[in-house]
């Protein structure tokens, strides 16, 4: 499935889901064919989706954190969402907001589901994309989800949101979340070791 060949292709020896889809899913990333898969980032993000265990993969820039994701995605035909992080997201970006939509002449309310719902919602890999870059206080609304308890969203009558059995969270950072150990990365917030905890799988 990814081109493990030798001596490691004995760690690999066991069965990943893989979906087919009756027509080409607008979710599912392209495969890039060259891409050489790490051994140890690969079997941890298998790991953690075979056994739905919250994954944080941090580096630094351009070492395929992302990539690494996506292109496992794509060998699986598994749909991905991703968010970029940046201090500008809000809660409403993330759990959604009320909208003013025509109905029959009527303009009327209605709640639009934010990329944290679409994502528990479907098989789709969330990828939190650069979370050490998201306002701590803010972060804290993805809690439960990553928690794997679903989502109650108080802005919509305190609907509640049910993980679907195969959806899956991942996170990337250029730090671990701990702030800057480099220098080089302006604008990268110290997370809340609550948040951080509910990340069980880690891969440099």
């Amino acid at each position: 499935m990814f081109g493990i060949k030798g001596v490691a292709a004995k760690s690999f020896d066991f069965d990943v889901p893989a979906w087919e889809w009756d027509a080409p899913h607008p979710h599912v990333p392209a495969v890039d064919h060259s891409y050489q898969f790490h051994g140890d980032v690969l079997q941890r993000i298998l790991y953690a989706l075979l056994t739905n265990k919250r994954a944080y993969l941090h580096g630094h820039t351009g070492t395929g954190k992302t990539t690494h994701i996506e292109q496992v995605a794509a060998r699986l035909n598994w749909p991905c969402m991703r968010v970029n992080f940046d201090s500008e997201i809000t809660r409403m970006d993330l759990i959604g907001r009320d909208t003013l939509v025509q109905e029959g002449g009527t303009t009327v309310s209605r709640f639009v589901d934010g990329i944290l719902p679409q994502m528990l919602q479907g098989p789709y890999i969330g990828i939190l994309d650069e979370i050490d870059f998201v306002q701590p206080d803010v972060a804290y609304v993805m809690q439960r989800g990553l928690e794997g308890n679903g989502l109650v969203v108080t802005e919509d009558g305190g609907r509640v949101i049910k993980a679907h059995p195969m959806s899956r969270l991942f996170a990337t950072g250029n730090t671990v979340g701990q702030g800057d150990e480099y220098g080089i990365y302006q604008g990268a917030r110290p997370q809340s070791i609550a948040l951080l905890e509910r990340f069980t799988v880690w891969a440099k």
